[in-house]
């Protein structure tokens, strides 16, 4: 696993580990993959592309407000942002942001 710190006032750490989705073969032989993540066990329909992988990074107390990040083109949401889509788009999602690194909290 890697792990990334995210500064804030009180330096915290999050470990994220590589994307969980896999490519995996048809097994009725159709030619057609399907993926299947291995964190939670969820599965795309057959020929879908690869779905985006979001991390949902907390806040120091439960009060504070969460906010989901792509490690792979480490895109971030506006804080409170329900999770995005498992598909990208050509379109733009609200409130989802090009960092150069992870905001600061």
């Amino acid at each position: 696993k890697k792990s990334i710190t995210i500064i804030d006032e009180n330096s915290k750490t999050v470990a994220i580990s590589k994307n969980p989705w896999i490519a995996v073969s048809d097994p009725k032989g159709s030619g057609l993959i399907y993926y299947w993540n291995t964190e939670t066990n969820e599965t795309t329909p057959l020929g879908s592309p690869k779905p985006s992988y979001w991390i949902e990074v907390h806040g120091n107390d439960e009060r504070s407000l969460s906010y989901w990040w792509n490690p792979e083109t480490n895109q971030t949401t506006a804080l409170g942002a329900p999770k995005p889509p498992l598909y990208p788009t050509n379109q733009s999602y609200p409130g989802i942001f090009n960092q150069q690194q992870p905001p600061q909290r």
